[in-house]
Protein backbone atom coordinates (compact mmCIF):
# COMPACT_ATOMS: atom_id res chain seq x y z
CA UNK A 1 0.00 0.00 0.00
CA UNK A 2 1.29 3.54 -1.17
CA UNK A 3 1.24 5.82 2.12
CA UNK A 4 1.65 9.45 1.27
CA UNK A 5 1.80 11.75 4.24
CA UNK A 6 1.27 15.29 3.97
CA UNK A 7 2.50 16.79 6.66
CA UNK A 8 0.86 20.20 6.89
CA UNK A 9 -0.39 23.26 4.51
CA UNK A 10 2.91 23.63 3.13
CA UNK A 11 1.80 20.17 1.49
CA UNK A 12 -1.80 20.17 1.28
CA UNK A 13 -2.82 23.88 0.26
CA UNK A 14 -1.04 23.89 -3.19
CA UNK A 15 -3.23 24.15 -5.75
CA UNK A 16 -0.50 22.21 -8.16
CA UNK A 17 -1.33 19.36 -5.69
CA UNK A 18 -2.94 16.47 -7.18
CA UNK A 19 -3.44 12.99 -5.26
CA UNK A 20 -2.83 9.68 -7.21
CA UNK A 21 -6.12 7.95 -8.72
CA UNK A 22 -8.30 5.89 -6.59
CA UNK A 23 -7.11 7.54 -3.44
CA UNK A 24 -8.46 7.29 0.34
CA UNK A 25 -7.67 10.74 2.15
CA UNK A 26 -7.74 10.24 5.87
CA UNK A 27 -7.90 13.63 7.20
CA UNK A 28 -6.48 14.31 10.85
CA UNK A 29 -6.33 17.30 13.33
CA UNK A 30 -6.40 15.63 16.64
CA UNK A 31 -6.29 18.86 18.84
CA UNK A 32 -8.90 18.96 17.97
CA UNK A 33 -11.30 19.29 14.89
CA UNK A 34 -11.28 15.51 13.83
CA UNK A 35 -11.43 14.74 17.57
CA UNK A 36 -14.73 16.91 17.71
CA UNK A 37 -15.96 16.33 14.93
CA UNK A 38 -15.77 11.86 15.86
CA UNK A 39 -17.47 12.80 18.71
CA UNK A 40 -20.71 15.38 17.37
CA UNK A 41 -21.54 12.88 15.00
CA UNK A 42 -20.92 9.92 17.83
CA UNK A 43 -23.04 11.79 19.66
CA UNK A 44 -26.43 12.82 17.21
CA UNK A 45 -25.18 15.46 15.41
CA UNK A 46 -26.67 14.63 11.73
CA UNK A 47 -23.90 16.29 9.46
CA UNK A 48 -21.45 18.93 9.38
CA UNK A 49 -20.08 21.73 6.82
CA UNK A 50 -16.62 22.19 6.87
CA UNK A 51 -15.82 25.80 5.93
CA UNK A 52 -12.43 27.97 5.01
CA UNK A 53 -13.57 30.94 6.68
CA UNK A 54 -15.45 32.63 9.65
CA UNK A 55 -17.83 34.77 7.21
CA UNK A 56 -19.07 31.58 5.23
CA UNK A 57 -20.12 30.30 8.76
CA UNK A 58 -22.07 33.33 9.23
CA UNK A 59 -23.97 33.07 5.57
CA UNK A 60 -24.50 29.62 6.08
CA UNK A 61 -26.34 30.18 9.26
CA UNK A 62 -27.96 33.21 8.09
CA UNK A 63 -29.84 31.34 5.17
CA UNK A 64 -30.63 28.13 7.67
CA UNK A 65 -30.85 29.68 10.72
CA UNK A 66 -31.69 26.35 12.33
CA UNK A 67 -27.73 25.17 11.99
CA UNK A 68 -25.35 25.61 15.07
CA UNK A 69 -21.60 27.48 14.52
CA UNK A 70 -18.58 25.36 15.84
CA UNK A 71 -15.12 26.61 15.60
CA UNK A 72 -12.12 28.63 17.54
CA UNK A 73 -9.18 31.00 16.66
CA UNK A 74 -6.15 30.48 18.72
CA UNK A 75 -8.07 27.75 20.17
CA UNK A 76 -11.03 29.68 21.79
CA UNK A 77 -14.61 30.29 20.47
CA UNK A 78 -15.34 32.41 17.97
CA UNK A 79 -17.40 35.52 18.88
CA UNK A 80 -21.15 34.72 17.53
CA UNK A 81 -20.55 31.11 17.40
CA UNK A 82 -22.48 28.40 19.67
CA UNK A 83 -19.69 25.67 20.72
CA UNK A 84 -16.09 26.42 20.28
CA UNK A 85 -13.47 23.39 18.92
CA UNK A 86 -13.76 21.11 22.33
CA UNK A 87 -15.27 17.60 21.43
CA UNK A 88 -15.89 17.87 25.63
CA UNK A 89 -18.89 20.66 24.23
CA UNK A 90 -20.85 17.97 22.66
CA UNK A 91 -20.60 15.06 25.48
CA UNK A 92 -23.91 14.72 27.42
CA UNK A 93 -26.07 16.51 24.98
CA UNK A 94 -29.40 16.34 23.19
CA UNK A 95 -28.03 16.78 19.68
CA UNK A 96 -29.90 14.76 17.63
CA UNK A 97 -31.01 15.93 14.26
CA UNK A 98 -28.29 19.42 14.52
CA UNK A 99 -26.60 20.50 11.88
CA UNK A 100 -23.34 22.29 12.13
CA UNK A 101 -21.10 24.78 10.48
CA UNK A 102 -17.60 24.25 11.27
CA UNK A 103 -14.79 26.56 11.02
CA UNK A 104 -11.21 25.80 12.61
CA UNK A 105 -7.64 27.22 11.94
CA UNK A 106 -6.24 24.29 9.88
CA UNK A 107 -8.43 21.21 10.59
CA UNK A 108 -11.80 21.87 8.17
CA UNK A 109 -9.33 23.54 5.43
CA UNK A 110 -7.74 20.35 5.17
CA UNK A 111 -10.67 18.72 4.49
CA UNK A 112 -11.51 21.17 1.51
CA UNK A 113 -8.37 20.12 0.13
CA UNK A 114 -9.33 16.92 -0.31
CA UNK A 115 -11.54 17.58 -3.43
CA UNK A 116 -9.27 14.84 -5.90
CA UNK A 117 -9.34 11.71 -3.33
CA UNK A 118 -11.96 9.04 -4.23
CA UNK A 119 -13.20 8.76 -0.43
CA UNK A 120 -12.09 11.15 2.83
CA UNK A 121 -12.64 10.21 6.29
CA UNK A 122 -11.87 12.08 9.58
CA UNK A 123 -9.54 10.22 11.98
CA UNK A 124 -8.58 10.77 15.40
CA UNK A 125 -7.74 8.43 18.10
CA UNK A 126 -11.21 8.33 19.76
CA UNK A 127 -12.45 6.18 16.41
CA UNK A 128 -8.83 4.65 15.58
CA UNK A 129 -9.63 1.08 15.21
CA UNK A 130 -12.47 1.52 12.66
CA UNK A 131 -9.97 3.80 10.78
CA UNK A 132 -7.64 1.02 10.95
CA UNK A 133 -9.98 -1.28 9.34
CA UNK A 134 -11.07 1.09 6.83
CA UNK A 135 -7.44 2.20 5.50
CA UNK A 136 -5.89 -1.95 5.79
CA UNK A 137 -8.90 -2.96 3.26
CA UNK A 138 -8.66 -0.05 0.74
CA UNK A 139 -7.39 -0.80 -2.65
CA UNK A 140 -5.46 2.09 -3.44
CA UNK A 141 -3.46 5.18 -2.21
CA UNK A 142 -4.08 6.05 0.99
CA UNK A 143 -3.00 10.17 1.97
CA UNK A 144 -2.41 11.32 5.42
CA UNK A 145 -3.74 14.67 5.38
CA UNK A 146 -2.36 16.47 8.60
CA UNK A 147 -3.52 19.45 9.54
CA UNK A 148 -0.59 21.19 11.04
CA UNK A 149 -0.31 23.98 13.14
CA UNK A 150 -0.09 27.43 11.21
CA UNK A 151 1.79 26.32 8.45
CA UNK A 152 4.15 23.87 9.96
CA UNK A 153 3.74 19.91 10.64
CA UNK A 154 2.21 19.52 14.38
CA UNK A 155 3.78 16.31 16.41
CA UNK A 156 -0.03 15.11 17.57
CA UNK A 157 -1.30 15.17 13.74
CA UNK A 158 1.97 12.77 12.96
CA UNK A 159 1.68 10.44 15.73
CA UNK A 160 -1.70 9.45 14.94
CA UNK A 161 -0.65 9.30 10.99
CA UNK A 162 2.08 6.71 12.34
CA UNK A 163 -0.88 4.81 14.61
CA UNK A 164 -2.65 4.30 11.55
CA UNK A 165 0.29 3.36 9.40
CA UNK A 166 1.70 0.88 11.70
CA UNK A 167 -0.78 -1.53 11.13
CA UNK A 168 -0.29 -1.48 6.74
CA UNK A 169 3.36 0.16 6.78
CA UNK A 170 5.92 -0.59 9.52
CA UNK A 171 8.42 0.89 7.53
CA UNK A 172 6.96 4.52 7.25
CA UNK A 173 8.53 7.32 9.29
CA UNK A 174 5.58 7.99 11.20
CA UNK A 175 5.15 4.77 12.18
CA UNK A 176 8.61 4.91 13.63
CA UNK A 177 7.20 8.30 15.33
CA UNK A 178 4.23 6.51 16.60
CA UNK A 179 6.21 3.58 18.23
CA UNK A 180 8.56 6.44 19.69
CA UNK A 181 6.28 8.18 21.52
CA UNK A 182 3.21 5.63 22.13
CA UNK A 183 4.02 4.45 26.18
CA UNK A 184 4.07 8.51 26.60
CA UNK A 185 1.73 9.64 24.38
CA UNK A 186 0.36 12.45 27.05
CA UNK A 187 3.81 14.10 27.62
CA UNK A 188 4.01 13.90 23.92
CA UNK A 189 0.69 16.13 23.29
CA UNK A 190 1.35 18.37 26.04
CA UNK A 191 4.60 19.41 24.89
CA UNK A 192 3.94 20.03 20.93
CA UNK A 193 2.96 23.62 19.96
CA UNK A 194 -1.28 23.20 20.22
CA UNK A 195 -0.56 21.24 23.64
CA UNK A 196 0.89 23.84 25.26
CA UNK A 197 -1.65 26.37 23.85
CA UNK A 198 -4.26 24.04 25.14
CA UNK A 199 -2.64 24.19 28.45
CA UNK A 200 -2.15 27.89 28.90
CA UNK A 201 -5.92 28.54 27.66
CA UNK A 202 -6.95 26.09 30.39
CA UNK A 203 -7.79 23.31 28.07
CA UNK A 204 -6.20 20.86 29.32
CA UNK A 205 -8.54 18.82 29.79
CA UNK A 206 -9.36 18.25 25.88
CA UNK A 207 -6.28 16.69 25.30
CA UNK A 208 -7.20 13.67 27.72
CA UNK A 209 -9.97 12.90 26.03
CA UNK A 210 -8.62 13.19 23.09
CA UNK A 211 -6.28 11.11 23.41
CA UNK A 212 -8.94 8.38 25.10
CA UNK A 213 -8.61 4.96 22.58
CA UNK A 214 -11.75 3.89 20.36
CA UNK A 215 -14.06 5.45 22.56
CA UNK A 216 -16.35 5.32 19.46
CA UNK A 217 -17.14 3.76 16.34
CA UNK A 218 -17.94 5.71 13.84
CA UNK A 219 -16.42 6.77 10.39
CA UNK A 220 -16.88 10.23 9.11
CA UNK A 221 -17.35 10.90 5.53
CA UNK A 222 -16.61 14.19 3.52
CA UNK A 223 -18.48 14.77 0.91
CA UNK A 224 -16.67 17.50 -1.15
CA UNK A 225 -19.40 17.69 -4.22
CA UNK A 226 -22.12 19.01 -1.42
CA UNK A 227 -19.39 20.13 1.18
CA UNK A 228 -20.77 17.98 4.14
CA UNK A 229 -19.56 15.72 6.86
CA UNK A 230 -21.92 12.98 8.06
CA UNK A 231 -21.86 8.46 8.68
CA UNK A 232 -22.76 7.96 5.38
CA UNK A 233 -20.28 6.31 2.95
CA UNK A 234 -19.29 8.97 0.26
CA UNK A 235 -17.52 8.55 -2.96
CA UNK A 236 -16.44 11.77 -4.64
CA UNK A 237 -15.74 9.77 -7.88
CA UNK A 238 -17.92 7.73 -10.42
CA UNK A 239 -15.79 4.71 -9.93
CA UNK A 240 -15.57 3.25 -6.50
CA UNK A 241 -12.57 1.01 -4.93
Amino acid sequence: MDSIALYGPSFWASQRFELPPRTLAVVIDVLRATSTIVTALSNGVQRISPVATVEKAFSIRDHSPSVKLVGEKGGVRIEGFDFGNSPQEFLGRPLFDFELAMFTTNGTKAFLATKSAQEVIAASFLNLDVVIEKVSHWNGPVAYFCAGTGVDFSLEDGILAGAIIDSVDPDHPLASLYRFTKNNLPKAFRSSKNGTNLVKIGLESDIDLCLQRNRFSVLPYFDSTQGLIDLSVKSNKKENP
